[in-house]
């Protein structure tokens, strides 16, 4: 997100500023400063998940759409993935393990049973939410996963999953991070893009520090990011989306 402030004054420019002028706009450089800060680190929770809806980057749509028709919200999660596709077509679709546009229903519920998660349909049925996940299969040194959203196409197809990992130290975070990445290179194709500085000591010396790496194809968009989140330490994000057929 970024957002830019700029002042037309070439017409009217006192030789010297007024201190009431000074003071007005350092405020409101601060207020939309400080609204930008807050809604940037409310997106990356899962709380957030109906605002980053609205701006195309998880599985899922706004609240407001909730109670709506499945296929409505599947044609709003496309519309909004093709605002962000790639050029070129993903070598493979991974997602937690599944094969997104492959998997259904049935797998993601053996999933949910072999791993004692505790689960719960929402959205009509169309997404499966699981909170307090720990990965048997999971690499031994990852972060545990916090809570995992799985989402649905209209033929049962898995069509998304998005996830958090609980939080921990950034050196952890950033050691995930590369085996993911280096898991989707050999299986998709290369990392599209990347921002923030992948150093442990820029992840834990300040709240909202962020590193991400994105996988952008035309037909499978992945995610991956590390935030730090204060007290409840570097948390890390994965989400995977699928947009073929």
């Amino acid at each position: 997100m970024s957002m830019i402030l700029s002042e037309h004054s070439s017409e009217l420019a006192p030789s010297k500023p007024q201190r009431g002028t000074i003071s007005k706009w350092f405020w409101r450089a601060t207020i939309v400063t400080g609204l930008a800060t807050v809604t940037i680190g409310l997106a990356h929770t899962p709380f957030g998940r109906p605002l980053l809806g609205y701006l195309g980057m998880v599985p899922g749509c706004p609240m407001s759409l909730e109670s709506a028709d499945p296929i409505k919200v599947e044609a709003f999660r496309l519309q909004q993935l093709q605002a962000h596709a790639g050029k070129a077509p993903a070598a493979a679709h991974p997602g937690l393990g599944f094969e997104l546009g492959k998997a259904t229903r049935k797998d993601v519920q053996a999933w949910v049973k072999n791993e004692h998660a505790n689960c719960k349909e929402t959205r009509r049925g169309s997404v499966i939410k699981c909170n307090g996940t720990t990965l048997s299969s999971d690499r031994v040194s990852s972060p545990g996963i916090e809570d995992v959203h799985f989402q649905f196409n209209a033929s049962d197809r898995l069509v998304a999953v998005d996830l958090f990992r609980k939080g921990n130290c950034g050196a952890q975070a950033l050691a995930h991070l590369a085996q993911l990445e280096k898991d989707l290179k050999l299986r998709v194709g290369p990392a599209t893009s990347r921002d923030g500085v992948a150093n442990a000591e820029y992840l834990d010396a300040a709240q909202l520090h962020r590193v991400g790496v994105e996988f952008r194809y035309s037909d499978y968009l992945a995610r991956l990011s590390a935030m730090n989140f204060g007290e409840r330490g570097v948390r890390v994000r994965e989400s995977y989306q699928f947009s073929g057929s």
